[in-house]
């Protein structure tokens, strides 16, 4: 596309607090995507890839602690990736 979107996150919402594993994470669809990778950054961390979907939501598990969360929208091949904004979260983790 020639001016791509980027995904709007919906849910969790920002400073989401006491999220217990797995989280469902949500936003709204993007005109002429082809996929959305949803990633997660903890503090003194790199990003981590939670998982690639072609729905506008994914489930998957996350360790304790807080962090931020983003989609990475995918236009297919040869086109440019967009971010969402990020948004700030707290989870408890899985054992």
């Amino acid at each position: 596309p020639t001016n791509p979107g980027k995904a709007t996150l919906t849910s969790p919402s920002a400073g989401a607090n006491n999220l217990s594993s797995p989280v469902t994470f949500k936003w709204n669809a993007v005109s002429g995507a082809t996929g959305y990778r949803v990633w997660v950054v903890f503090s003194n961390s790199e990003g981590t890839s939670l998982g690639l979907t072609t729905k506008t939501s994914l489930t998957a598990d996350v360790p304790a602690g807080s962090g931020v969360w983003f989609v990475q929208t995918f236009f297919g091949d040869g086109c440019s990736t967009t971010l969402s904004d990020r948004r700030v979260l707290h989870a408890e983790g899985y054992c």
